[in-house]
C-alpha cells in the first residue's frame, strides 16, 4: 500500500490526537531532521521579511501574512506543522518541550531557541535615531497598534496559548494573562502602567507593574484577536474536514480560511 494511503501511519499510530489524512508532517518530534530544516527555512524567511519591513519595502501585517503563507506551504497546509514552526520562530519556545504559557512569566530561555527571531520582529521604516524600538504603524489596524514593533509577537503568544493548552485551559490561561498583562481600565486609578501599585507594599500588587510593563488597550484587543485565531487553528487541527473542497465548475467550498488570509482580513487597517 502506498504510504499516502496509510492514514494510521500518517497520524503516528495516534488517531485520537492527530488528524493527518494526507501524510503531512506534524512535527511531533522536534528532533526530526525534516522539521528542523523547515524551522530553519522559516526563520530565514522571517528575517528576510523583517529587513524588507525595516526598509519600508513591505508593510508589517502584510509581512506577517506572508510568513504564515510561507509556513502553510512549507508544512503542506498542516495546522500542526504551521503552529509548531511559527511558534518556534516568533516566540522562541518549542511547544513539544515546554508549556507555552510560561513564556509570559519569563520562565523560558527564548534566546536558546535557534529559530527565534526576537520579539521586535516587524519594525516598519525603523529610524535608529528614534530608538531601537522605533516603528511606524504601517498597515496595522489602529485598534491594534501601540507604537511598538512587537505586535506580531504579542498576537502569537495568545494564539499559541489558546491552541496548545486546549479549549478550556487554553482559553482560561489566555484571557487571564491578557487581563493581568493589559489592565488598561485600572490606569485612571493607579497611573500609567499601574506605577502607583509599586508603593502599595503588598507583594503581589507591588509586582504587578513589572509584569504588565506597558499596559495598553491596543494590546488587550490584539490579544483577543489572537485567542480567536488560535481557536480557529485548533478547530482546523481536530476537524475531519479538509480546509476546502473543489466542486464542479471550478467552484470551491471553503471550510476554514488560509491563515495568511485571516491575518489580512482581521489585522490590516
Amino acid at each position: 500500500m502506498p504510504l499516502s494511503l496509510h492514514r494510521y501511519a500518517f497520524v503516528h499510530a495516534n488517531p485520537v490526537n492527530w488528524v493527518d489524512a494526507y501524510g503531512w508532517q506534524a512535527c511531533k518530534e522536534s528532533s526530526d531532521p525534516e522539521c528542523q530544516a523547515k524551522a530553519s527555512e522559516l526563520k530565514n524567511k522571517a528575517l528576510e521579511l523583517q529587513e524588507a519591513v525595516r526598509q519600508g519595502e513591505i508593510e508589517p501585517v502584510e509581512a506577517f501574512a506572508q510568513l504564515l503563507e510561507y509556513a502553510d506551504t512549507l508544512f503542506n497546509e498542516d495546522p500542526q506543522g504551521v503552529m509548531w514552526g511559527v511558534t518556534n520562530v516568533l516566540l522562541g519556545v518549542d511547544p513539544n518541550k515546554d508549556a507555552v504559557w510560561q513564556v509570559g512569566l519569563g520562565k523560558i530561555d527564548q534566546d536558546a531557541n535557534p529559530y527565534y527571531v526576537k520579539q521586535d520582529w516587524l519594525p516598519y521604516r525603523q529610524d535608529p535615531t528614534k530608538g531601537d524600538r522605533h516603528s511606524e504603524r504601517g498597515d496595522w489596524k489602529s485598534i491594534y497598534w501601540d507604537e511598538t514593533p512587537n505586535q506580531a509577537y504579542h498576537f502569537w503568544y495568545y494564539v499559541a496559548v489558546r491552541y496548545y493548552h486546549g479549549p478550556i485551559m487554553g482559553t482560561l490561561l489566555a484571557h487571564a494573562g491578557n487581563i493581568v498583562h493589559d489592565p488598561f481600565w485600572l490606569e485612571p486609578i493607579f497611573g500609567q502602567d499601574l506605577h502607583k501599585l509599586r508603593e502599595s507594599g503588598i507583594p503581589i500588587l507591588s509586582q504587578w507593574p513589572d509584569y504588565a510593563k506597558e499596559t495598553s488597550l491596543e494590546d488587550f484587543l490584539l490579544a483577543l484577536a489572537g485567542i480567536k485565531f488560535g481557536e480557529m487553528m485548533w478547530y482546523m487541527k481536530i476537524s475531519p474536514l479538509p480546509r476546502g473542497v473543489n466542486i464542479c465548475g471550478g467552484l470551491r467550498i471553503q471550510f476554514f480560511p488560509a491563515p495568511g488570509e485571516w491575518i489580512r482580513a482581521h489585522l490590516k487597517g
